[in-house]
């Protein structure tokens, strides 16, 4: 008895700086799991998400309610569960769709942009195929090719993969198909300079520092999914 005893107080011992270590806080770690996110945690990365009453586009917007499961579907399927990887492509989506009030670029009107993470026409296509619906792409195409299609063909493809389903799955689809393992392992692991190139050398928006909307939008998210405890990076002090 006196041995178990003497082991229970030396385990409890051991725990406790531990958990004053998690109470008093931690550096950032963008390997971090987060796990499934919340609809207040989507609100506090894209305020504009806590409604759709004043939505341009009602049929398109999709308030936290709504967007949160579908947000972590779309995180399940491609298996980007990290801190760093779900404040990437949160912060990528809330700020391409205007805090998920758009599926479809209407500014300037881009024939065939679309879903939450407004990819090009050509990764829509690509998109699409991927997903299973090669033969729907291949009846609206008929034998036009990727970079000669009418616009009513490039709309009607996109429309294959603005539903529910597929428009919050693009911006994971996009990182885990088209992105280099290289940007991809930088994306987890690398916390700001990862999400740095993973938008300039993937998503191809040229140079950002945190100061920028783009980098504004990953702070944001980064605090909205970031435990408590956890510091914030020092890119966004």
């Amino acid at each position: 008895m006196k041995f178990i005893l003497v082991s229970s107080l030396l385990a409890l011992a051991a725990a406790t700086p531990i958990e004053h270590a998690k109470r008093a806080g931690g550096a950032f770690d963008s390997t971090y799991q987060v796990g499934s996110i919340t609809s207040s945690q989507v609100v506090a990365a894209a305020p504009g998400s806590s409604s759709c009453a004043t939505a341009s586009f009602a049929d398109e917007c999709h308030d936290a309610g709504k967007a949160t499961p579908l947000l972590n579907d779309a995180f399940k399927q491609y298996k980007q569960t990290t801190l760093g990887e779900v404040a990437a492509l949160l912060g990528l989506m809330a700020l391409e769709s205007g805090d998920f009030q758009f599926n479809v670029n209407h500014y300037p009107g881009r024939p065939g942009q679309g879903t939450k993470a407004m990819l090009m026409f050509n990764f829509i296509h690509d998109y699409a195929v991927d997903a299973g619906m090669k033969a729907q792409v291949a009846e609206i195409a008929g034998s036009d090719q990727v970079d000669s299609m009418s616009d009513d063909k490039k709309n009607k493809i996109r429309a294959l993969v603005t539903t529910d389903k597929y428009t919050f799955a693009a911006a994971p689809w996009f990182l885990s198909k088209k992105c280099t393992p290289e940007v991809q392992k930088g994306v987890k692991e690398g916390g700001f300079k990862g999400f740095q190139t993973y938008m300039q050398d993937c998503v191809g928006t040229g140079a950002l520092s945190a100061s920028d909307d783009r980098g504004k939008k990953w702070c944001a998210a980064v605090k909205a999914v970031k435990p408590d405890s956890m510091s914030m990076p020092s890119e966004c002090a």
